[in-house]
């Protein structure tokens, strides 16, 4: 028997398309069309997948792994004795987590627990109850544990190990400028999250990406960074644009929107290499004005802005206007739409 492999190019897509030749006859499978992404939009598992299980927890992570995502994508919060955790809430309380001894009403701040304080408290999940309605699918599990960074990079590299891919992160470093007691302090974050990928050792050997709200965090990262093992991801969504902080410069490391023609200018004059928008906030003239200044362009989702697990139309207008990367609740869906 004969294997034959042909590659049909479609749009940004490559088929592989498997021939098999048996006594001389032709045999095509059309379970064997196989849609392999060469020239791939690269699909980002929020807070692991959080429209399915506990959100940045090992147990959403691995079930993005086993949904196929290119990227892992983490919050960044520091505790105390300055552990990075993926967690994405500045404080805990009996609506994103619950006491592992006990109901109790509580509202703690991040940094003011140890990392060993914080293993008291599980998982839970951060959504209203309205919005709550809006994820079907979703399968709540007791005794998740919030885990470190560290422990969550490790996990990861034993995932790429034993099945051979390289899987990357994306980390959203979670400073705010209009709240400096409730958030760590971007030195001391940028500092400790680099220390956890040395550690790690992944710089160079896995894709990683930097993410923030607040561009000045994104700098002091980078400064770190001297050898540009990672890439920088500049964060916005209209809501924020529009406030008198963003358009003073508080979220912009001190440019200036009103100096600039468009936000990729701004993103380029910091040496960003991605521009991560709301889904909702884009169009196809602001892609092809990012590609033309070599900003890829990676959009996030949220169940809370959209009212939705995952806005299909959207998707199909995103991928068509060839969007390099979306941030999603949902791989899943997101990955049948493209037929893979």
């Amino acid at each position: 028997m004969l294997v034959m492999l042909y590659l049909i190019r479609e749009k940004n897509h490559y088929l592989v398309v498997v021939l098999f030749k048996f006594m001389g006859k032709s045999l095509f499978f059309p379970k064997f069309i196989l849609l392999y992404r060469l020239m791939r939009y690269k699909i980002y598992g929020h807070r692991g997948c959080r429209a399915l299980l506990n959100e940045n927890t090992l147990l959403a992570h691995n079930k993005a792994l086993y949904l196929g995502v290119d990227m892992i994508d983490m919050d960044i919060m520091l505790t105390k004795d300055n552990i990075p955790i993926v967690f994405h809430d500045n404080k805990i309380n009996n609506r994103n987590t619950y006491y592992r001894y006990g109901n109790y009403n509580y509202d703690k701040y991040i940094g003011s627990l140890t990392y060993q304080q914080l293993q008291d408290y599980y998982v839970g999940y951060p959504l209203s109850n309205r919005d709550m309605k809006l994820v079907k699918d979703f399968r709540f599990y007791n005794k998740c544990p919030i885990p470190s960074l560290k422990n969550s990079i490790i996990n990861l590299i034993n995932y790429n190990s034993n099945q051979q891919t390289n899987i990357g992160i994306q980390l959203e470093l979670k400073t705010e400028p209009t709240n400096r007691l409730e958030t760590p302090s971007i030195v001391d974050l940028c500092n400790n999250v680099y220390q956890v990928l040395v550690d790690t050792d992944v710089l160079g050997k896995m894709p990683i990406e930097i993410q923030g709200f607040e561009w000045t965090t994104l700098v002091t990262m980078k400064k770190n960074d001297i050898n540009n093992n990672c890439h920088y991801s500049f964060v916005t969504d209209n809501q924020l644009l529009s406030t008198i902080e963003f358009q003073r410069g508080l979220w912009t490391h001190h440019l200036l929107p009103c100096n600039y023609n468009h936000l990729i200018d701004m993103i380029k004059h910091l040496n960003g290499n991605i521009w991560c928008p709301y889904e909702g906030d884009i169009t196809i003239t602001d892609i092809e004005y990012a590609h033309h200044n070599n900003i890829k362009v990676v959009v996030w989702s949220s169940i809370e802005y959209s009212k939705k697990d995952i806005n299909i139309e959207k998707m199909r207008e995103l991928i068509d206007w060839n969007v390099d990367g979306i941030i999603t609740d949902r791989p899943d869906k997101v990955y049948k739409l493209l037929n893979v």
